[in-house]
């Protein structure tokens, strides 16, 4: 089979690159950062305070023994969030793709005198959403906070890659947080109280070069919350509170 399709009238190479210069990609990559900044600042802080508000100990939603999923806590800013809640309290379940990296997250967690426990999960997967979820319960019990962190960037332009990195990324980045959600929801509705945190993108905000995939799945991002926070509000689930954050730059694993 020969690896061209067709676009319109152009052929289209999906092992063709774009070959830009060095300089031209930082100046590209900066040109985006300043955007983004100009551009989502004040958003960013205000979703940011957002959450840090849930764990307040004067807020009205004490934290102490309440159960919080983290996707993505391996490492980086997932594995910040998990001890954060933890030094509030939280018991908290690791979830991440890399079993040795989450479980490192969990002897951390355990050592702040709560429960914490390790999940080996690709939450692009339902199926492995569902099991994750009866995992949990036996182990930790309902969860109360569910924190959709879990994503991945791959720096490069609309034309490199293959469809199936393109079909990852979108798994990874948005589909996931549908599956985490619709899972863990119907428990969140039962007790009547819950908190639903997306980790979306300052690309979900305005949009840079060589990350089109990236940006669109964090674009997809910032629409599912704004539509289930709407939703919630429509069924008189507004009881289930909704936080979306969009951070900058941060460093986490290259892979």
């Amino acid at each position: 089979m020969e690896d061209i399709g067709k676009i319109g009238v152009e052929e289209y190479h999906p092992s063709d690159y774009v070959q830009l210069s060095d300089f031209k990609m930082m100046f590209n990559f900066t040109l985006s950062a300043c955007r983004i900044f100009y551009y989502g600042i004040v958003a960013i802080v205000s979703h940011i305070l957002g959450f840090f508000s849930i764990t307040s100990k004067d807020n009205s939603y004490p934290l102490v023994g309440k159960v919080a999923l983290v996707t993505g806590a391996g490492n980086g800013f997932g594995r910040s969030l998990g001890i954060m809640l933890a030094a509030e309290g939280c018991h908290v379940a690791v979830v991440d793709i890399d079993g040795d990296a989450a479980e490192e997250t969990a002897a951390k967690l355990r050592s702040m005198d709560v429960k914490s426990v390790a999940y080996k999960v690709d939450v692009s997967d339902s199926a492995q959403v569902e099991k994750l979820h009866d995992d949990v319960v036996e182990d930790l019990g309902v969860v109360d906070i569910l924190v959709n962190n879990a994503a991945i960037l791959p720096l490069m332009s609309f034309r490199e890659g293959t469809p199936t990195d393109i079909e990852r990324i979108v798994k990874v980045n948005l589909l996931s947080h549908f599956w985490t959600t619709r899972t863990f929801l119907g428990d969140m509705i039962k007790q009547k109280r819950g908190h639903i945190v997306a980790v979306c993108s300052g690309y979900g905000l305005y949009p840079g070069g060589r990350s089109v995939t990236y940006s669109a799945s964090k674009f997809g991002v910032r629409g599912f919350m704004a539509s289930l926070s709407e939703e919630l509000m429509y069924n008189d689930h507004d009881f289930i509170k909704t936080t979306t954050i969009f951070p900058l730059l941060m460093s986490t694993r290259k892979e």
